[in-house]
């Protein structure tokens, strides 16, 4: 079973028994929809619990309210705002979630992060106005909650009371019809425009003018680290956790007083931020926002710790920036990522196991998708259809396109000759059967974005634009997106790739086809955003392939040649700050490699080569260091590769080729002309 998503901590309680126990009940219920959408529960379940959260919180929202009335709390207006703006992004996120069929882990990490800061600072704000004032008499809440009808859920049958001290007891009065009529109706009340800040400027000493509250006291015992600032973006205070967390605890208060940027000097001079990485853009943010709104970031510190921050404008001047450790979170995403996209590459190859370098075709194919479709979201007619969920799984999803060739037999699949009208019938087949074996894996491997958007791909990647493709004949839009954009990249790279049926394509010569066949067999702005992509990667050079790296094989110089062109598209994807590319060509350098020195240590083995072995230590070596170079740079969120590691590849492959290879390539023919 998977960990909870979020754990209940003492310093969460209130001093309020019922609210306290209800605040245990909806953390319950977010661990319940996160450990069925590990665990690929069925979605009629995952969407019956989030309905279920849906309507506790809305009871809970509406007696806490009711009760704040009751006691004329003053701040009762902006809470019950935030109240209101949690809801609707609930409701938002399901109706997109029940669109995609799938729900959002960040609806999840919302989730949790707003709960949490809601009851460590809002709520508690509000029990500290019950014990300061004496709101309430100790018996009176439990009465008038007990008034409330709130929803049952079956972790609230099964979870005792919470432990928490209860406070000063006071006086109150039980709240009027009037009012508890007035908070029933909280979803559809009209709320007033107060701005959604968990945090009060410390320049004021109280949350409202009447009354008085420890900011700081309260926020050193919560585990978010919290900075604020003054409108110069002057630092005015930070918090305990703050201070730990980038690791300033002896120094932090050396910076009161003193500019935000040069607090960030002093963690650049320390080495804080890898290359391409700082918080300079939140600086530059802070003066655009408005009051109430806000901006945020992601970044992973040198030890490995992954931090969200996010920044606020506050309605009395200043600015709060809310810090939490998110590494747990991260890596348990990259972890779904990776295993979703093994299962994906694992069922492609199955697909592809008759021909190891198709097999690299997926890869490929894959990253130019990934990397289209970030064209075509900086278009105004795709905004609203591509995001950054969109490119991940339409890149990975693309490596299936061509699942449906697994029931193709050999002899029309491999045939060097030109295929006949039946065989031609036989491969059309193949899109269709795709898509019917990646809904059948759905049945058994429950929900998976990749094997959704797969299928669509696998049906539609051989449909024109024009209506005259296959299996259906779709036309224009008709065709999903996914399988336009992929239509293009695999064209593309089978004709630039050799075939058992064909010699490899200039790269110009297939990109005029390409754009000669927009309109007719492919959607004219994926075409643009497709050459985009490939003159942006031809500007970047580091290493260039020339007759001296010749080793006298032709398989293996062909191969030689993908390799360096590989890492020339990872410098270009690299000097674009294009992570996710950049992500992509490491996987493809690292599957290609490991297939060029398989390939490259049977023809040695076969020859006898003295060698060989020390040979294969150095290809092993290059692999080991790919693939923990590869999870280090997804571990740490690099934004950048580094001058170092693109010389390093360059010079390796250089060297290899003109040594190592070249003394293979001589041993060879010396054996040949003996």
């Amino acid at each position: 079973m998977a960990e909870d998503l979020v754990r209940w901590s003492q310093e969460y309680c209130l001093g309020l028994d019922e609210i306290d126990e209800q605040h245990r009940s909806l953390l319950a219920l977010i661990n319940d929809i996160w450990r069925a959408i590990v665990a690929r529960d069925e979605k009629a379940r995952i969407f019956v619990l989030v309905e279920e959260l849906e309507k506790y919180t809305l009871s809970h929202f509406s007696a806490e309210e009711a009760f704040m009335r009751s006691t004329d709390y003053p701040d009762f207006a902006r809470h019950k705002w935030e109240h209101q703006r949690f809801v609707e992004r609930v409701v938002e996120e399901k109706k997109r979630a029940i669109a995609a069929g799938t729900l959002s882990l960040d609806l999840m990490y919302f989730l949790r992060d707003w709960l949490i800061e809601h009851i460590v600072v809002s709520d508690k704000a509000y029990a500290e106005f019950t014990r300061s004032n004496k709101a309430r008499e100790p018996s009176l809440l439990a009465r008038f909650f007990r008034t409330r009808s709130m929803p049952i859920t079956r972790n609230a049958r099964k979870r005792k009371r919470a432990v928490c001290s209860a406070s000063s007891s006071g006086n109150s009065s039980e709240p009027s019809a009037q009012e508890a009529s007035e908070s029933s109706v909280m979803a559809t009340a009209v709320w007033p425009q107060a701005p959604s800040i968990p945090f009060p400027s410390p320049t004021m000493p109280t949350v409202s003018s009447a009354v008085p509250f420890p900011v700081l006291g309260v926020c050193d015992s919560i585990f978010l680290g919290v900075l604020w600032l003054d409108d110069r973006l002057r630092v005015q205070a930070h918090n305990t956790a703050f201070r730990r967390m980038l690791d300033l605890v002896d120094s932090g208060d050396g910076f009161v007083g003193r500019p935000y940027a040069e607090m960030l000097g002093v963690l650049q001079s320390r080495g804080e931020f890898h290359e391409g990485d700082s918080e300079e853009a939140l600086v530059d943010g802070l003066t655009r926002i408005a009051p109430g709104n806000r901006i945020g970031l992601q970044r992973v510190r040198p030890n490995g710790v992954a931090l969200s921050i996010t920044a606020r404008a506050l309605p009395e001047g200043g600015y709060a920036l809310v810090y939490s450790d998110v590494s747990e979170e991260r890596r348990l995403r990259e972890s779904i990522r990776r295993n979703n996209k093994a299962s994906v590459v694992a069922m492609a190859n199955l697909a592809e196991h008759r021909d190891a370098d198709t097999g690299i075709h997926v890869l490929r194919v894959a990253r130019l998708v990934g990397q289209t479709a970030r064209k075509l979201m900086a278009l105004p007619a795709y905004r609203s259809m591509i995001d950054e969920a969109f490119i991940e799984h339409v890149a990975t999803a693309s490596i299936l396109h061509d699942v449906g060739k697994i029931a193709t037999p050999d002899q029309i699949l491999l045939k060097t000759g030109p295929l006949t009208a039946e065989e031609r019938e036989v491969i059309k087949q193949h899109p269709a059967l795709g898509a019917q074996l990646l809904r059948q894996a759905k049945l058994t491997m429950g929900e998976n974005p990749f094997l959704d958007m797969g299928a669509e791909i696998a049906l539609t990647h051989h449909e024109w634009f024009d209506g005259r493709g296959y299996p259906y004949g779709l036309s224009g839009d008709e065709i999903s997106l996914p399988g336009r954009i992929c239509a293009v990249a695999d064209v593309f790279d089978a004709l630039t790739s050799e075939r058992p049926y064909k010699a490899p394509w200039s790269m110009d010569r297939a990109v005029s086809l390409i754009k000669e066949q927009g309109g007719t067999q492919f959607d004219p702005d994926v075409v643009r955003a497709f050459v985009s992509v490939l003159e942006e990667r031809e500007r970047v050079c580091i290493v260039r392939w020339s007759g001296a790296m010749s080793v006298g094989h032709q398989r293996i110089d062909d191969q030689h040649r993908i390799l360096i062109d590989t890492i020339n598209q990872l410098a270009s994807a690299d000097s674009l700050h294009n992570q996710f590319a950049v992500s992509m060509i490491l996987d493809e350098l690292l599957s290609y490699a490991a297939f060029h020195f398989e390939f490259e240590e049977s023809l040695m083995a076969h020859a006898d080569y003295p060698q060989l072995e020390a040979h294969r230590r150095e290809h092993q070596g290059f692999v080991n260091w790919i693939n923990e170079y590869r999870d280090e740079y997804v571990k740490f969120g690099k934004r950048a590769l580094g001058e170092p590691v693109l010389a390093f590849l360059k010079d390796w492959l250089s060297h290899h080729i003109l040594e190592e290879d070249r003394r293979y390539g001589e041993f060879f023919r010396n054996r040949m002309a003996g």
